[in-house]
């Protein structure tokens, strides 16, 4: 369900963001890309800088610099990133839930800053990889708080999520609209299929069979969302 919602989250943004730079250019104005693939990324660094750029890069010159940025020196770095995020926390919503995904991306970024991990887990074979997923899997539990009502649905479902066993049919049922589970699913294989394109040093496909898999893929996806179409709904970035 958690990586549904991540994907559901994405494509919601980005795609509500793509919508508005297209109807930008019918008036002749170019908006800059918002969303650079970030599910990609092997760092929380790399994870922010290509989500949400417009709203990422107004925190970073407003909040995060005025305050001294990464030219701060010692604990005042790490105080610089929390008060940043607790602010972008703040101003999606005023709820325990929004400050506690805030307060996740400063911890995860302020260990990432003090012991490199990322770096160090990259120098490995295959360590690329394992970055990816350690990101995108911590990135999934923030998510959670984002997106749950309260904090006991919140935990309810990070249960379910460490403990299979552990089973919450009405909280799940009530986050998720399972006739979109096939079209994000299908996205998810396109996300895991673009990852290893560009991470691959030898492709496993000649640029002309990837062509045709992006076709075969996108073709599906609208055939997808052209007849098995869920509930209306208006774009999730709406409420903010």
């Amino acid at each position: 369900m958690a990586i549904m919602f991540a994907y559901q989250i994405y494509c919601d943004f980005s795609g509500y963001s793509d919508i508005v730079r297209g109807l930008g250019r019918w008036m002749g104005y170019r908006f800059p890309v918002n969303f650079d693939h970030p599910y990609i990324a092997s760092s929380f660094r790399d994870f922010w800088q290509p989500w949400h750029i417009s709203l990422s890069t107004w925190f970073r010159d407003y909040v995060y610099i005025p305050l001294g940025g990464g030219r701060a020196t010692g604990w005042k770095v790490h105080r610089n990133l929390w008060i940043t995020f607790l602010v972008s926390g703040l101003w999606h919503g005023e709820a325990w839930n929004f400050l506690i995904w805030g307060s996740l991306h400063a911890f995860y970024l302020s260990l990432e800053r003090w012991t490199g991990w990322t770096e160090k887990l990259e120098r490995l074979k295959g360590g690329r990889h394992l970055c990816v997923l350690f990101v995108f899997v911590l990135t999934l539990i923030g998510w959670v708080f984002f997106r749950s009502e309260n904090l006991g649905q919140a935990l309810a479902i990070l249960g379910q999520m460490f403990n299979p066993l552990q089973r919450h049919p009405n909280v799940i049922n009530s986050l998720i609209d399972k006739n979109a589970v096939n079209v994000l699913l299908l996205i998810v294989a396109r996300q895991v299929f673009f990852h290893f394109r560009m991470n691959e040093s030898k492709p496993w496909l000649t640029p002309r069979q990837e062509q045709w898999m992006e076709l075969v893929i996108t073709a599906v996806m609208i055939l997808m969302c052209v007849y098995m179409p869920g509930p209306a709904n208006t774009f999730i970035y709406f409420q903010f």
